[in-house]
């Protein structure tokens, strides 16, 4: 039997689709307060109310902010403390995504796009976030990418900018160590409970099958059960001595040979 983390308060970035949303229901069953940010608000309240519709008894609160604007991280951070009082989790999931582009082709807005979202985002909200986390001893989970690690063409500018967020994670979770604070990298493999990635065309059909059909598990990985869970289990007392570690939650894609 695990420990309980409810009553603890996790901040959710990127909340209102995809891996962010599977997170943030995971955490609300489990009895966490979910602070769910995005820049979109209606998309947020459809993501309050699925949510609730779950685990009814969930304490969210919703903040609109945009992780590539410099005030983002610090609107986060203190109307979570201002709400809860408290935080014991931050889970950076927010990502604008530019692929599809060959690497001469890649423009200064490109990378500033990707990087404002991603990397620089992240670490932001890691520096706002740091004095309450070393009150709490809490957890960090940065969302990183198997596209670095099999080096994806046309993908350098998301792949790089994953890259760099792998290597913040892994010294900061040396230099805050002591704090007894535990940050890791999950790399899951566009994961969705949806068919949000699979449209009408049937070129993007092909694409998807023959991406779920290099998978060795021959399926996406599901937000709640296969995703979600693994963040749920590096927030708990069970899984705080694991730092400085990448999970591939990828059904074995990424599998060296």
């Amino acid at each position: 039997m695990f420990t309980s983390i409810a009553g603890n308060v996790a901040i959710v970035t990127g909340a209102a689709s995809g891996a962010g949303l599977g997170i943030a229901k995971t955490y609300a069953k489990a009895g966490v307060h979910v602070v769910i940010t995005g820049r979109t608000e209606s998309r947020l309240l459809n993501t309050q109310r699925e949510i609730q519709a779950e685990a009814p008894n969930a304490k969210i609160l919703v903040i609109v902010a945009d992780n590539t604007d410099h005030g983002a991280a610090k609107k986060i951070v203190s109307q979570t403390i201002d709400h809860f009082g408290k935080l014991n989790i931050l889970v950076n999931c927010a990502q604008t995504f530019r692929a599809n582009i060959k690497v001469e082709d890649v423009t200064s807005d490109d990378i500033t796009a990707v990087y404002e979202s991603g990397v620089f985002g992240a670490w932001r909200l890691m520096q706002e976030a740091l004095p309450y986390l070393k009150e709490s001893q809490g957890t960090i989970i940065n969302f990183a990418s198997g596209a670095d690690t099999i080096n994806t063409p046309h993908y350098a500018v998301y792949a790089s900018n994953k890259a760099a967020l792998r290597s913040i994670t892994r010294i900061a979770a040396k230099e805050w160590g002591p704090y007894n604070i535990n940050l890791n990298n999950v790399n899951p493999l566009n994961p969705s409970q949806e068919s949000e990635n699979i449209n009408d065309d049937s070129e993007a059909k092909a694409s998807t099958e023959a991406i779920v059909n290099a998978i060795p598990m021959r399926r996406w990985g599901d937000t709640q059960k296969d995703v979600g869970s693994v963040c749920l289990f590096l927030a708990l007392p069970e899984g705080h001595y694991l730092t400085g570690m990448t999970f591939d939650v990828d059904g074995g894609a990424t599998i060296r040979s």
